[in-house]
């Protein structure tokens, strides 16, 4: 069923885009088509339940992610509708989700790690193993960063650490990172 195109999803007598309270309009269509993300307050209220939302908005805000548009998300909940989405936009519990832009060309962050020695290479890792994966996972990291010999070897691990930090922290913050390791070795080659 989420696999169904956009449009047939919207089609389907299943998913209601008209609120509630009567009216219609394009900004339900607008509201749904749109891929969402969770805030720091939508996380934070998943924790605590301080605003006592109804069932199934408070579904709504535990599945949805940036994975999929609004419609696919209601119409995979039984009984959501667009002002379930309102309401959790209303409240500041989500927000549009804009992907994050990649860094000059596609692998410049990995062509300026080639310009970094192993040493570099090998601190500017550690470091941000520690910052990103944080104390156990940071640390298996940093014990495979040693393992390594040969800077090809952590080249691939800086791609392996971007990918953790991804599935971790999501996609900006790997785009982040990729952004930090390529300012490190555009340094490294700067003229001083």
């Amino acid at each position: 069923m989420i696999a169904q195109p956009l449009l047939s999803a919207l089609e389907s007598p299943a998913l209601s885009l008209a609120p509630s309270g009567g009216g219609g309009g394009g900004s339900e269509l607008d509201l749904l088509v749109v891929r969402y993300q969770k805030t720091d307050a939508g996380r934070a209220e998943i924790r605590t339940r301080a605003l006592a939302l109804p069932r199934v908005a408070r579904s709504l805000l535990l599945i949805m992610d940036e994975r999929q548009t609004a419609a696919a998300w209601v119409q995979c909940l039984e009984g959501s509708t667009a002002d379930d989405v309102q309401r959790l936009l209303g409240l500041g519990l989500i927000s549009a989700w804009a992907p994050v832009a990649p860094v000059p060309a596609a692998d410049a962050w990995l062509q300026a790690l080639d310009d970094l020695g192993y040493e570099q290479l090998s601190q500017t890792l550690t470091e941000q193993a520690k910052q990103q994966l944080g104390l156990l996972r940071g640390l298996a990291f940093v014990l495979d960063i040693e393992k390594c010999a040969q800077v090809d070897e952590l080249r691939a691990l800086a791609v392996r650490l971007v990918a953790q930090v991804g599935q971790l922290k999501g996609p900006q913050a790997a785009g982040a990172l990729q952004q930090r390791l390529f300012r490190a070795g555009l340094v490294a080659v700067a003229p001083e």
